[in-house]
């Protein structure tokens, strides 16, 4: 698929199908790229390009891991309790039906413009995969898994370290993947949306802003670069956790 990508950009800029200064060509991104690296400047342009993606990197991994931990404490609060599922679940699936982006007005009401509004945001948006996926995980553990931790006479929270959390474990993983791909999502909007002078998603806007499409996407690049690497090592450690749980369920038994 990205060996797709990057033939048809090639040819369409190689044909000149489409006006080169709306889709520069491989060589000009490049270009580009190197001399943001290099210099951090390309023609009148100018960032600090190592500052960027490292505020980028923190923001994402803030909001990440917030968004993870209130996710999976109300997941699991959700999958634990009937009567907190009854009360809280509906009203959940009818508010996360309101688009990430509705969220910003209020965001911006409460939190501000700053670090903390976009922090908020990514937030939101880690949160709720990892709800969703927690609590699907922990209803969905097979009953007569519980009844043999009761004829074991397993304390709660035995039976939620030693049973619930294990079974429950691949679907919670899953959660952390689509949070973190979202986190990513939604810090270009909030850096984009919720001003800010210094990010990969303000590099890209304020290259727009003045028609540098070769800046915006050589930005574009990055983030893409930056997210598939950063998911291959959560999903590598992902697999690894999981190896690890069956053996150790091999092993152990209760």
């Amino acid at each position: 698929m990205p060996g797709g990508i990057f033939l048809l950009w090639l040819i369409v800029t190689e044909f000149k199908l489409v006006e080169p200064r709306l889709v520069p060509s491989i060589g000009s991104v490049a270009e580009a790229l190197w001399e943001l690296f290099r210099t951090g400047v390309r023609v009148d342009f100018s960032t600090n390009l190592g500052l960027a993606i490292g505020l980028s990197i923190s923001r994402v991994f803030r909001g990440f891991l917030l968004g993870n931990i209130l996710g999976f404490l109300f997941g699991s609060a959700l999958g634990l309790s009937p009567r907190a599922e009854r009360l809280f679940l509906p009203l959940f699936h009818a508010v996360r039906q309101v688009p990430f982006v509705g969220w910003i007005p209020l965001i911006i009401i409460w939190c501000g413009t700053g670090e903390g509004g976009r922090i908020t945001f990514i937030t939101l948006g880690a949160f709720t995969p990892m709800a969703l996926n927690t609590h699907a995980g922990i209803v969905g553990v097979p009953k007569q898994y519980l009844e043999l931790g009761q004829v074991y006479r397993l304390s709660l929270w035995q039976l939620y370290s030693r049973i619930v959390l294990p079974s429950a474990l691949p679907s919670i993983l899953t959660g952390v993947v689509l949070s973190f791909n979202m986190s990513w999502i939604l810090l270009i909007a909030a850096e984009i949306m919720i001003s800010t002078q210094v990010g990969l998603g303000a590099l890209i806007s304020d290259a727009r802003e003045i028609f540098y499409m070769d800046v915006v996407f050589a930005g574009v690049f990055l983030i893409v670069i930056i997210t598939l690497s950063l998911n291959y090592l959560i999903e590598t450690a992902q697999r690894k956790l999981l190896l690890r749980f069956k053996k150790e369920g091999t092993r152990g038994g209760y």
